[in-house]
């Protein structure tokens, strides 16, 4: 229930299950096998999510709504996911954001991303202290940002 028209609503919509890396500490596999969840989402579903966020900004007229493409890791999908975030911001006009571990962002991720609609990259580093097996090194990741 919506409160204040005003408050902050986030959403984070699963675009996939698979991932490139296997950190030990990934609470997305914590309690699901990761061979059960290498598929990505259905198109059907994740237009539904977009509409929904359409119907909040519009039709209830919330005000700070923010959305991310969240997983596994949404750029395993590759330009699926400037489809995705490309159909958000035509809908909602807001862009969607991704949430990432940062292995696969480049220049060219970068430029294409600009021309997609992507809003932003929120890389996540859950340990940058002591790296997990399986994760990305916080230090190449922070040498790409």
């Amino acid at each position: 229930m919506i409160n204040n028209k005003k408050d902050y609503l986030h959403l984070s919509i699963t675009a996939t299950g698979r991932c490139n890396a296997s950190c030990d500490y990934c609470h997305f596999y914590a309690k699901r096998p990761r061979e059960k969840m290498m598929y990505d989402i259905n198109e059907h579903i994740f237009k539904y999510y977009i509409n929904l966020v359409k119907y909040i900004k519009n039709d209830i007229g919330h005000e700070n709504i923010t959305y991310r493409l969240s997983g596994g890791e949404p750029l395993v999908i590759g330009n699926r996911m400037y489809d995705m975030c490309n159909y958000a911001y035509k809908t909602t006009g807001i862009k969607l954001n991704v949430l990432t571990n940062g292995i696969l962002l480049n220049e060219k991720v970068i430029e294409d991303s600009k021309k997609n609609n992507v809003g932003a990259y929120i890389v996540s580093m859950e340990n940058p202290f002591e790296i997990a097996q399986g994760a990305a090194d916080p230090y190449d990741i922070i040498k790409k940002i």
